[in-house]
């Protein structure tokens, strides 16, 4: 509805805010804790930590 009406903003600042929401849920369920950002990326990262 947002996207037909031209709304491009916000819709992109919903579809983060669910994104972000998502992870975060993920991160609880997996580690039982969360940081507070809003980098999506920075959290997907934080999701499957790189083995070196």
């Amino acid at each position: 509805m947002l996207l037909r009406e031209g709304r491009y903003s916000k819709v992109c600042f919903l579809s983060q805010q669910a994104a972000e929401k998502a992870i975060k849920a993920l991160l609880i369920f997996k580690f039982k804790k969360f940081e507070k950002i809003h980098s999506v990326a920075e959290l997907v990262r934080r999701v499957e930590p790189q083995k070196n």
